[in-house]
């Protein structure tokens, strides 16, 4: 799947933080070993809680932002505004992606015109807490993509799935960053994956998609256990 460059950089600006987790290593070296390594990486440090090697690419133009005040969830979306590539990609900071999976996003993004999310939620009717779980079938119905039976567990799905909104990993088309800030956020506290969900659905009739993941080669997230440290919120 070469469709974009020669180089077989794709067309996509990777805009991930550092805050709490020591994970940035193995994040770029997920990220540049993709078969298709994004054109640019940014990367959005905030008050500096531990000194980071800052590395270089040959081919994947790598930036780094420190910020000395913590922007939270939703500032990472304004630094998505800036990027001039076709997609931008926001993941958390627990995020380990298998080597196809941009290919996996541009793929999936291109057929249903949608968000791509490793794994996301469906809400259940007048349930306005869907991330608490309510009896024992629940996260089955509900969390997509997102069962975790052990530590070694990956992001999985049966099929490309729709949901009401994703987590953790949020892929989609810059220009759809209009959507995002077109309707003011009720909080900057948290709930960045509803806002962005809610408004693209709302003004561009976008959808949220998870899309197969059988194993780990094709998985959002090989290691969705660096998720439940003591820094989750």
């Amino acid at each position: 799947m070469n469709l974009f460059f020669k180089s077989n950089l794709s067309p996509v600006t990777v805009i991930l933080t550092v805050y709490k987790r020591n994970n940035l290593d193995e994040q770029l070296n997920a990220l540049l070993n993709q078969t298709q390594p994004p054109q640019t990486i940014w990367i959005l440090r905030y008050e500096n809680w531990f000194p980071i090697h800052k590395r270089s690419d040959k081919k994947t133009v790598i930036r780094y932002f420190d910020c000395d005040v913590n922007l939270k969830y939703f500032g990472r979306f304004s630094l998505a505004i800036h990027a001039t590539t076709t997609y931008v990609w926001v993941l958390d900071d627990d995020i380990i992606p298998s080597p196809t999976w941009i290919e996996t996003c541009l793929r999936t993004s291109g057929q249903y015109g949608s968000i791509v999310c490793s794994n996301g939620r469906i809400i259940p009717p007048q349930d306005y807490q869907p991330e608490k779980p309510k009896g024992n079938d629940y996260q089955e119905k509900y969390f997509v993509g997102d069962i975790r039976s052990s530590a070694k567990s990956i992001n999985s799905c049966v099929a490309d799935t729709r949901v009401d909104f994703g987590c953790c990993s949020y892929f989609f088309k810059t220009e759809w960053t209009r959507h995002f800030w077109a309707i003011w956020p009720k909080t900057f506290s948290t709930g960045e994956d509803m806002h962005l969900a809610a408004s693209c659905k709302l003004l561009g009739d976008v959808n949220v998609v998870v899309p197969q993941q059988t194993s780990w080669a094709n998985s959002g997230n090989i290691k969705p256990a660096y998720g439940v440290d003591e820094e989750a919120s």
